[in-house]
């Protein structure tokens, strides 16, 4: 049954919330600026760097996806700056609201108790931890997503005009941070549909209904214009990646995801049994139908990629910490409890001992060390140029020349820098590129960094 009266003044369960809130912070500021900028994070830098002027044009047309992070963010630089620290420290934050936000719906779907764990579970995750430590929508998109899906149990709960007024505001901003929390509204459509049947089609549903395709109308206009060409790269997925995206969104560990989904099937068995369907139907709902839908869509349009389902991380701990509502016995719950704990705390800590997924500040030191003023540069694939442009800001250097086609012989060395994650798909361009340099220059040094490769290009000597 849906707690009531749920975050009073000077509750328990509001300590609980504020020590959640601060536990995830700081998680999320352990090592965070100690990882080097990656290339989708260089992208959100350089929108937080654009006008207003010049952004507006690029959100309508250009790169439409996570459009609300972007403004977001351009004012977040211009008030903190664009460090590491500084373009992270927005999602830190957004993740730790998050938090509050899954610990929410879990005290109303299950309990204090259960509420408790799940959002305990969510701030360790290692995969949360690592959105919420990088400067994409991610983090903001689990927030409003979490968010949504509260104000709608509260108001199938406790039907009221200003709850459904929080649900349209939360579930439109969702749409305009990513577009895959349509997929959540069309779980929060089907409940609507089950829950209230015909009072589905009453007044007050149809305007929350019409009230959220009107303000995301816009936004669908410019995703149907601007095509599917940003997410272009997607590969049509197998089954293997099914449990492959599941894993990763249990931060990684296999143990973690088994044992929350047979906590939650546990949970579930003993909820049907009762006849108690709607708290964990929804949420099993909730970690299956988006999951689901954005895998079969994916054979039409491949879009099935485990950072964009991290919108299932909050159904998938409420799922597993909805057994600890089924137990009766304190000894058996505070096993349980430490097991998921320290499943989580291991993973997350693994995550914290590795290296970023590409290390441009690193190869950027390296080329600026060894520079001349008369080096040209060329960029494999030529996007590869802005985390490179980043690190150049930060260490306060001008900009070399860049060259699009080998320079003279006569005049400089040529510096090849490529994103390593893109010649496994282009490989034959990448030596044709190669190959092209050779006919005037000859190799003189290769350095491999995560992710990065720079090569270095000499003139031929001649001999007479």
């Amino acid at each position: 049954m849906v707690q009531r009266n749920v975050i009073a003044r000077h509750s328990p369960a509001r300590r609980d919330l504020y020590a959640l809130m601060l536990l995830s912070f700081l998680l999320n500021l352990v090592r965070l600026g100690t990882k080097s900028v990656w290339l989708d994070e260089s992208t959100s830098v350089l929108y937080g760097r654009l006008s207003f002027a010049t952004l507006l044009p690029v959100l309508a047309g250009g790169d439409p996806n996570m459009g609300l992070y972007h403004l977001l963010l351009n004012l977040w630089v211009r008030a903190f700056g664009e460090s590491e620290v500084a373009v992270r420290s927005m999602s830190a934050l957004f993740g730790a609201f998050a938090v509050a936000s899954v610990y929410l719906l879990g005290v109303r779907l299950f309990g204090r108790t259960a509420g408790l764990v799940a959002g305990l579970l969510f701030a360790l995750d290692a995969f949360v931890v690592k959105y919420a430590q990088t400067a994409r929508s991610y983090a903001l998109l689990v927030l409003l997503v979490s968010l949504s899906s509260y104000f709608l149990v509260i108001e199938l709960d406790r039907p009221t005009r200003p709850n459904r007024i929080a649900y349209a505001i939360t579930s439109t901003l969702a749409v305009y941070a990513h577009y895959f929390a349509a997929y959540v509204l069309v779980v929060h459509f089907a409940t609507v549909l089950v829950m209230r049947r015909r009072g589905a089609l009453k007044r007050e549903w149809l305007e929350v209904s019409a009230a959220i395709l009107l303000l995301c109308l816009p936004e669908v206009i410019i995703a149907y214009h601007s095509g599917a060409g940003w997410i272009g790269w997607i590969k049509q997925p197998s089954v293997n990646d099914l449990w492959a995206v599941l894993v990763a969104l249990a931060g990684g560990s296999r143990l973690l995801l088994i044992a929350l989904l047979v906590c939650g099937f546990w949970a579930t068995v003993c909820a049907v049994r009762e006849r108690r369907y709607w708290p964990q139907g929804f949420v099993t709902a909730w970690l299956v139908v988006p999951i689901a839908l954005s895998f079969t869509a994916s054979f039409v349009q491949p879009m099935f990629l485990d950072r964009y389902l991290i919108i299932c991380v909050p159904a998938l701990v409420l799922f597993g910490a909805s057994a600890i509502a089924e137990l009766r016995r304190p000894v058996a719950t505070g096993m349980l409890v430490a097991l998921l704990v320290w499943l989580s705390a291991t993973r997350l800590a693994v995550y914290y001992g590795r290296d970023g997924l590409e290390n441009w500040r690193d190869a950027t030191r390296s080329v600026l060390n060894d520079m001349r003023p008369s080096d040209a540069i060329v960029f494999y694939p030529p996007y590869a140029q802005r985390p490179f442009e980043y690190y150049q800001r930060q260490a306060e250097v001008s900009q070399p020349p860049r060259a699009l086609a080998p320079a003279p012989v006569d005049q400089q060395r040529v510096w090849l820098v490529i994103r390593e994650s893109d010649t496994a798909d282009h490989f034959f361009a990448v030596q044709r590129l190669q190959a092209s340099l050779t006919k005037k220059y000859r190799p003189a040094g290769e350095w491999r960094f995560s992710g990065v490769e720079l090569q270095l290009y000499v003139p031929n000597i001649r001999i007479r």
